[in-house]
């Protein structure tokens, strides 16, 4: 006679309590339900998941900042390159306009990496994906430093479309490798991993630019020397690393994917067990993994995919992308010195990191709708405040102004680092099931990639054309405003949530047309009579 297999062991235990109330052959067929678990993840996985991030989303946060402080270093450093290739200087305007297009380079290359992102995901997997573009990192920074010595601005233009394609690949895969190696009752604090490990390179990325440490014209090639040794670092710790639980499991490897939890998750093999199965029952209709084209043919995973790409977009739309790559500038156009707006710029970068761990005690008691519409909502009067100081200045030229502006800018980092910074990352993987992530992944970051590339060449043209307080305003109220409203209507909670249970969230929402709101209601709370 054949043994039973493992699961239905578990299943026919009379003392495993599953949820159901009498003994038969229903219990075959239902999903056990898992014990609520604590939401403090383990302290390996925390590490798994910041030695990942140190490969990926750092060095967004680092490549975010490090043209800031240095902008006129690089600039010089373009102008002289032109004047050698081509025997002519550029003017101011001419020059800002080319910068700021190199500057937004690194986000056209991070658009096309969206658009490769689900194919790496799928056919390579999450691990050998991380592979990729760890090493497209490291061939792109070996080529910024190069540039400096064949003293080739063009060379460093391509090394910035590389190194976007990485990030981006490196943002999402680790975004999806995380949600999926994580325990549902701490996965929120997992991704919240990927934010804070963007502003621990906002951070280290600020401070190393300075001018008086390696943002001169003779030292800026060590910025991305030392940029590379750290994601060598990432590089090597990816060998220790198993899988992702649910994509070996979605290509039949049960044995695997049960390892790779017990690895992960830090449990015996019977808890492994109830977690194999229960994602089973959230994937028994998700065979095939879906592309960016196919994700949008179903309605309801091309409504969920939206409303991750509307949260994408008002992360990129909240002032960020400005603030992290001109804030020196706009503070030196209040009445600043160029050292007094780089120390500010690095208190900035401080305030996000320590705003993290705020996030990192709300994400888990507010839930992620809550957490967006109120922080979203406090960085559109920040927005709002922050054109009206620079258009005061523009009238007044008060000194008093350039250090409120610092105030009001040190406010907005606050309430984007404890809502739309880090829950950007991992809000889509949250609404979607495990067939669609990748390819929502994908939709998620070109929208954010797009959007700051449009930012990044748009404001200094703008500002020259206008001024600080207009481009500001124009770009950076109403995009925001119009987020708000849609998440409020659109964004279902996800915290905690399968997404059959998201189904039910989303039922709960409010209505344009005066229809009541329920009070939202967990599938887990439903009388199992009515389930069963």
């Amino acid at each position: 006679m054949d043994s039973p297999s493992p699961t239905s062991a578990l299943l026919g235990r009379p003392d495993f309590k599953g949820g159901y109330k009498t003994p038969g052959i229903e219990q075959f067929t239902r999903v056990p339900k898992i014990e609520p678990q604590s939401t403090s993840p383990p302290l390996k996985l925390i590490l798994i998941a910041i030695a990942v991030c140190m490969g990926g989303s750092f060095h967004f946060g680092f490549q975010l900042v490090i043209t800031n402080p240095t902008q006129a270093v690089f600039i010089k450093f373009v102008n002289q390159c032109h004047y050698d290739h081509y025997a002519v200087l550029l003017e101011k305007e001419s020059l800002d306009t080319l910068w700021s297009t190199i500057v937004a380079l690194l986000f056209v290359g991070a658009l096309i990496g969206s658009f490769v992102l689900r194919y790496t995901a799928e056919k390579l997997g999450r691990k050998n994906g991380l592979y990729l573009s760890f090493s497209l990192g490291q061939i792109s920074i070996a080529m910024a430093v190069i540039s400096s010595w064949v003293f080739s601005y063009e060379l460093y233009i391509v090394s910035r479309i590389i190194l976007g394609i990485s990030i981006t690949m490196s943002l999402g895969l680790s975004a999806i490798y995380l949600a999926e190696i994580s325990p549902k009752s701490c996965r929120g604090k997992v991704g919240l991993v990927t934010g804070s490990v963007i502003q621990v390179g906002t951070v280290f990325g600020s401070i190393i630019a300075m001018p008086n440490v390696f943002g001169t014209e003779a030292a800026w090639p060590l910025i991305y020397i030392t940029e590379f040794g750290l994601m060598l670092a990432s590089f090597l710790c990816l060998p220790f690393l198993p899988e992702s639980p649910s994509l070996l499991l979605s290509r039949g490897d049960e044995w695997a994917a049960r390892r790779a939890i017990q690895f992960f998750h830090c449990c015996d093999e019977m808890t492994a067990l109830k977690v194999i199965a229960e994602m089973k029952d959230d994937s028994s209709h998700s065979e095939k993994p879906l592309g960016m084209i196919e994700v949008l043919q179903d309605p309801k995973l091309r409504k969920r995919t939206f409303v991750g790409m509307v949260v994408a977009f008002s992360m990129a739309f909240s002032g960020i992308a400005v603030i992290n790559g001109f804030a020196v500038e706009i503070l030196q156009t209040t009445g600043l010195s160029q050292m007094q707006a780089s120390v500010a710029n690095v208190g900035f970068t401080i305030i996000s990191l320590l705003a993290v761990y705020v996030a990192a005690k709300v994400v888990e008691t507010h839930g992620r709708r809550s957490l967006l519409l109120s922080t979203n909502t406090a960085i559109l009067a920040t927005n709002i405040v922050m054109a009206i100081l620079m258009q005061l200045f523009n009238m007044t030229k008060w000194q008093v102004v350039g250090w409120l502006l610092i105030l009001d800018i040190a406010v907005f980092t606050l309430f984007f680092s404890i809502g739309p910074g880090p829950l950007c990352y991992f809000v889509s993987t949250e609404l979607l099931p495990q067939k669609a992530r990748s390819a929502a992944q994908g939709w998620t970051a070109a929208v954010q990639m797009a959007a700051r590339a449009f930012l990044l060449m748009a404001y200094l043209p703008l500002k020259n054309s206008t001024n600080n307080a207009a481009a500001y305003a124009i770009l950076f109220v109403l995009p925001v405003a119009g987020s708000i409203a849609f998440m409020y209507y659109q964004l279902p909670e996800t915290k905690n949530r399968t997404p059959t249970e998201v189904d039910e969230e989303t039922r709960h929402l409010p209505q344009l047309c005066g229809q009541p709101i329920e009070k939202p209601s967990r599938i887990d709370d439903i009388d199992e009579e009515l389930i069963y």
